[in-house]
């Protein structure tokens, strides 16, 4: 916006020159904004980070901040663990239990893998500049999550493990553990966190390597805390879980950390060692199976799936792989044309490419993936999917 100066007599004037497109309401903070505005690329420590879009969605997006150290009530500086995240938005909608990821220092570019989550622990709706303190996840659970069509994937969420919550937590002099000396994780509310339950058994980051030595853990309370919206109780911001160390089990999944909790997933991904004709290799040098993804959808919608023949830990690259297609469920399923349900397609990067044409509600789809070793042994595994959700 340009203002002409050319009559006025002294240049303090224009400060009292409320522009026509102003409003009485907004003018405040629109001067406000101008000068973020103009003093933002003077300011120190600007980084640029991401910000989820939406909770759960694990989609971020850049956003350029002003990192600050936070400080304790005796203006000491807490830990490299928390941060305040200035925004040049002065007006930026703020909630409690955002994430965001970047890595320790910024400058550098990290695979996304690398980077860490921060977990958003307070919010500030009466100051008129917009900021948020943030505290990194130092751990994940693993679980096992149920979607709408049934289909259950695994999935990894990163929690926050503190001692407790003193200096900048979501109050000052709150200390986060009951009174049976129970320990606390806090967790961004979402649509993993929502099918969290009371004595469900979870890792935190295990070994699979000190498998006798890896503590397993048991929910002992959950607590939706910071509900934003007085009458919505579902506008959670944070969950406070509260869980105690437990037995490890025969059937506790370490090495893909995941806690048995009398959910058998049957859809896992199949893995073979077993020639089905032996020719001349051995069997023990030889695993084939689906790599990717490592879970198989119960229902088929589209899925992108890559068998692998493997010897000894490292890729056949000339092996001969194969993929086939069949209906099964009814008596005339061998008589339908497959083409009419499903469509299977081979791509470059050795991937395949199975789309439903066509629901059925009777109908299940059984794939069968076979490779032929360069000595002419042949392994077979096979998975199937339904063609309705």
């Amino acid at each position: 916006m340009i203002i002409d100066s050319t009559n006025i007599r002294d240049t303090r004037e224009l400060y009292s020159q409320t522009p026509p497109d102003f409003s009485k309401h907004n003018y405040y903070l629109n001067t406000l904004q101008m000068k973020i505005d103009a003093d933002w690329p003077y300011r120190p420590n600007r980084k640029w980070v991401e910000e989820e879009l939406e909770a759960g969605s694990e989609v971020y997006k850049p956003l350029e901040v002003v990192i600050q150290t936070v400080k304790n009530d005796k203006g000491e500086t807490i830990s490299d663990d928390w941060y305040r995240l200035v925004f040049r938005d002065c007006q930026k909608a703020v909630k409690i239990g955002r994430r965001y990821r970047f890595a320790y220092d910024p400058n550098i570019l990290v695979p996304d893998m690398q980077k860490n989550i921060w977990l958003a622990v307070n919010q500030t709706q009466l100051t008129p500049t917009a900021s948020q303190t943030v505290c990194r996840c130092n751990g994940t659970i693993g679980s096992l999550y149920k979607d709408d069509n049934g289909n259950i994937t695994r999935h990894y969420e990163p929690v926050v493990q503190p001692d407790k919550l003193s200096g900048a937590g979501i109050k000052q002099s709150e200390v986060a553990v009951d009174l049976n000396g129970n320990k606390v994780l806090l967790a961004q509310f979402n649509k993993y966190t929502k099918q969290y339950y009371i004595n469900q058994r979870f890792f935190i980051d295990a070994n699979a390597a000190d498998r006798e030595h890896q503590p397993v853990y048991k929910i002992t309370n959950i607590v939706r805390s910071n509900t934003l919206t007085t009458y919505d109780p579902t506008d959670v911001g944070l969950v406070r879980i509260y869980y105690e160390v437990d037995q490890i089990g025969a059937q506790d999944d370490v090495e893909n950390r995941i806690a048995f909790n009398g959910i058998v997933n049957d859809n896992i991904a199949p893995k073979t060692d077993e020639p089905i004709s032996g020719g001349e290799d051995s069997s023990d040098d030889y695993t084939f199976s689906i790599v990717d993804p490592e879970i198989i959808p119960k229902v088929l919608t589209t899925l992108v799936f890559k068998p692998e023949l493997q010897k000894n830990g490292s890729v056949v690259e000339n092996a001969n792989i194969g993929v086939s297609c069949k209906l099964s469920g009814t008596s005339y399923a061998d008589t339908v044309p497959i083409e009419n349900f499903v469509t299977i397609e081979m791509n470059s990067d050795g991937t395949y490419t199975l789309t439903r044409v066509k629901k059925d509600l009777t109908m299940t789809l059984i794939t069968t993936c076979e490779a032929t070793t360069p000595n002419g042994g042949v392994y077979q595994i096979s998975f199937s999917m339904r063609l309705f959700d």
